[in-house]
């Protein structure tokens, strides 16, 4: 019985010693937090021309921030690290007028900041007549294969 006792005491021993030896370097590998992260880049048009005013929407794990380009396209928003830590994506929507577009990046540490660059090409979305021409074309593929199989069960 005492022997038994031995072997489970060296046995949990061993386990407990392997369970820290994987932990330990997962809970290392975690970056530092970073005191603020800083998200900046610029807004142009689909011939390449700075958007000066574009309205810009930056978020970062549900923390929202709006601002506006300035006169040569460049915005910047700022988070807490807290708020937005080290290898979290961003995303950003600029819109200006008609025109909208979007991107993403995944915030890097730079001495102690987060910082991640998102620029934003800007296209026309402003066409209902396509929605309408592509609703209209699924429509009338609809009743047609409707028509064809109920035309082959009678």
């Amino acid at each position: 019985m005492q022997n038994i006792t031995k072997k489970l005491t060296f046995s949990a021993l061993v386990t407990l010693i392997l369970f820290s030896l994987v932990l330990i370097p997962q809970a290392s590998a975690q970056p530092a937090p970073v005191e603020q992260t800083i998200v900046n880049g610029q807004v142009k048009d689909g011939a390449n021309n700075p958007v000066s005013g574009a309205s810009v929407q930056t978020n970062c794990n549900g923390n929202v921030r709006n601002t506006s380009t300035n006169g040569d396209g460049k915005y910047q928003t700022v988070y807490t690290g807290t708020e937005c830590p080290v290898n979290t994506v961003v995303t950003a929507q600029a819109t200006a007028g008609s025109q909208s577009g979007g991107g993403s990046g995944q915030v890097q540490e730079v001495i102690n900041t987060g910082t991640v660059i998102i620029n934003v090409a800007l296209i026309n979305i402003a066409v209902p007549e396509f929605g309408l021409m592509t609703g209209a074309v699924a429509a009338v593929g609809s009743l047609a294969v409707f028509l064809k199989m109920r035309k082959k069960t009678v």
